[in-house]
Formats: structure tokens, sequence, C-alpha cells
């Protein structure tokens, strides 16, 4: 075994890994993007029965949803992305409430009444109760196109950010290569 060092979240990883935190930082933040499409009803058809909280109503949405566009809301004021964000949320998009006081703070009781988490639309694996319909697939597959975007504009902000000598290509470089020091030369 490699000799061990804590990471920035103090956890043990090997020396090697360490390159690799900046990668799972962006996963751990574009991560909220992909459980949006997981727990919500943006691309749902819903299931039979009556609609209500134990079956939200499906939107049915097709495309991504322009209201988690990152690069856009970074450069604006709150009052102003809230404001231009709130005419882009569709009437009756459903996300749900998620019991787990340790991670969110959020008591089990506190989600009486409003969509749960695991019953209602919970699509993380094929074998989920709305993941039918096709469900699933069209959450799965907007989350990854969600997740090309985020991609898409973080690389152009590199670029943009940092054009002298190709660094921002050489960061791009180095978060997509395993061993950067000899996959991404210096000074293009």
């Amino acid at each position: 075994m490699g000799a061990q060092v804590a990471d920035g979240d103090g956890r043990l990883a090997r020396r090697g890994d360490r390159g690799r935190r900046p990668g799972r930082l962006l996963g751990r933040g574009w991560h909220p993007i992909e459980d949006f499409y997981s727990h919500s009803n943006w691309s749902d058809q819903a299931g039979a029965g009556p609609i209500g909280t134990d079956n939200p109503p499906g939107l049915n949405r097709t495309g991504i949803a322009p209201f988690l566009d990152i690069r856009r809301y970074s450069s604006l004021k709150d009052a102003d992305w809230t404001k231009e964000a709130a005419g882009l949320i569709p009437e009756g998009l459903a996300t749900v409430c998620y019991p787990d006081f340790e991670s969110t703070g959020v008591k089990t009781a506190d989600c009486t009444g409003r969509v749960e988490h695991n019953r209602a639309l919970n699509k993380d694996t094929e074998a989920a109760r709305r993941s039918s319909r096709g469900n699933f697939q069209r959450a799965t597959e907007l989350a990854a196109q969600d997740i090309a975007r985020q991609w898409k504009d973080f690389t152009a902000e590199l670029i943009a950010t940092y054009p002298d000598n190709g660094r921002g290509e050489q960061m791009i470089c180095a978060l997509t290569h395993d061993t950067p020091a000899v996959s991404c030369p210096r000074g293009r």
C-alpha cells in the first residue's frame, strides 16, 4: 500500500490520488444537478392512478433545465438571478423532501404531506417505482446532457481566464489525464 495522506476532506488517500481532488470537487458540485433530474418531475410521465404527493404530475420536459445554467447565473446578482430563474421554473415542478437529519438537517416528520424522496420521485435506479414509463432513461439522459453543458462552459471559462501560454488548456488536460506531468506539456 502506498503512502497515505489526508485529503482536504479529511479522508485518507494515496499520494498519487491527491491530484484527483479537483475532479472530485467538480463531481461533488455537479451532483445536485444530476439529482435534480433523478428527484424531480421535470422529465417524468406520471404513474397510473390519482395525482398527488405519492404520484406527482409529470412535466414530460425533453430539454435540460435552463435555470441550472451555472455559467450564466454565476455572473448575476442574487436578486437578478432569482427574478430570471423564477420565470423559467414551470408551474407544477416538484422536487423531493429528503429526510436525512445527519446530512440535510431535515427530520422525517418534516416531510409529512410533502413529496418524499423514496416513494414518489426517486429514479436512482431502473428498479425504482417512478423509473417506469421511460422516466429513468429520460432523467439520466438529461442529467448527462446538463453535465456535458456544465463541463463545456467550465472549460471555456478556464481557457478565457487563463489564455497565456495555453494555461487554460493545460489545466483541462490535467483534469482529464491520470498522468498530467507526462500528458500535459507546458507552454504550448
